[in-house]
């Protein structure tokens, strides 16, 4: 679940929180408070190349760092996510299954970075599983993320009472921080003043400490077109491995590492993804039906997974991103 700082969306008409395409965010009408800006928010360049242009935003790659993104920078509030199809209706039973199936990249991320009694910050940390994960591997962990529903739903089921906070960043208590390890997964995109957010990351983290974030990467191939959600008011922002480092080296940070996925199972996750987004568009309510065939996707997902790891060798030796990738840095 994003975390989103200033600048947030509040729509007097409802964008349709399943739109498959920007269109339909397009035409609706907004009432909002927001960062309109035609120069770039990674490095200040005012050169830009217009991607795309509706009535209401444009799209804008910057000719200096590669990022794409929206004019204006206006992104959804907390009752937006709250309501979306990706985010809404989360059980007890979801998030039990999301902290069983964490993505062992993000894992073996922390496990590398911070040894035992290290302090952690998710930043964007939704009901708090990857939090309940740091926890019990005795790391002093906390989350924090604007969306009220799943932070008071992982203070129940994780008993995380203490450790998980509704808001954002910038409104964190100050003994929050001299953290050894800030994560920041599928946040980054969603901000509307990355900049802002990343100075107080850096501010908050010890000397010596570690960032890691995860987002689409821009430049990966795409052959089932792109994910439904990668538009305003969701995604504001599109990043390409090479321009997330620029970004973060400008805001005093070291580079540790780069890693980009090649992974077969994402790319037909998309076209999963997006002929289900196409089929509706709000959030369903659970069912009996719905809880049995969410319970079979995640043992076909494991399946898929293994299936895909020789194609996985191909993309990697040919050199071919696709969804994601991360990016670790360090404050010196």
């Amino acid at each position: 679940m994003p975390n989103l700082a200033n600048g947030r969306a509040t729509s007097a008409s409802r964008v349709n929180v399943g739109v498959y395409d920007w269109e339909a965010f397009a035409n609706a009408q907004i009432e909002t408070e927001m960062i309109e800006r035609s120069f770039c928010p990674s490095c200040d360049e005012a050169s830009t190349n217009t991607v795309h242009a509706s009535a209401d935003y444009t799209l804008r790659r910057c000719t200096k760092c590669d990022l794409v993104f929206a004019d204006p920078m206006l992104g959804g509030d907390s009752s937006y996510y709250q309501a979306h199809l990706v985010y809404a209706n989360r059980t007890a039973l979801d998030i039990q299954h999301e902290r069983a199936h964490l993505d062992s990249r993000r894992c073996a991320c922390m496990l590398e970075l911070t040894k035992g009694g290290a302090r952690t910050l998710d930043i964007g940390c939704g009901c708090g599983a990857f939090v309940a994960f740091a926890r019990d591997e005795g790391r002093e962990s906390y989350g924090i993320d604007f969306n009220d529903q799943h932070i008071r739903l992982g203070k129940t089921v994780f008993n995380l009472k203490d450790s998980l906070m509704i808001g954002d960043i910038l409104s964190m208590p100050q003994e929050w921080s001299e953290f050894d390890l800030v994560t920041m997964f599928e946040v980054i995109e969603h901000l509307p003043n990355p900049e802002e957010v990343i100075s107080q990351v850096y501010r908050r983290l010890r000397k010596g400490g570690y960032l890691a974030i995860s987002c689409p990467n821009e430049a990966r191939w795409q052959p089932m077109g792109r994910i439904f959600v990668d538009y305003p008011p969701h995604h504001l922002t599109r990043w390409t491995p090479d321009c997330l480092r620029g970004f973060l080296e400008r805001n005093s940070f070291e580079h540790v590492r780069t890693e980009i996925d090649a992974s077969l199972r994402d790319v037909l996750w998309t076209a999963y993804a997006n002929r289900r987004a196409r089929r509706k568009s709000t959030a369903p309510s659970p069912t009996n039906a719905a809880t049995r065939l969410r319970d079979c996707k995640w043992a076909l997902d494991g399946i898929l997974r293994k299936l895909c790891l020789p194609f996985d060798a191909i993309l990697r030796g040919a050199h071919v991103g696709t969804m994601g990738m991360r990016v670790v840095v360090r404050k010196v």
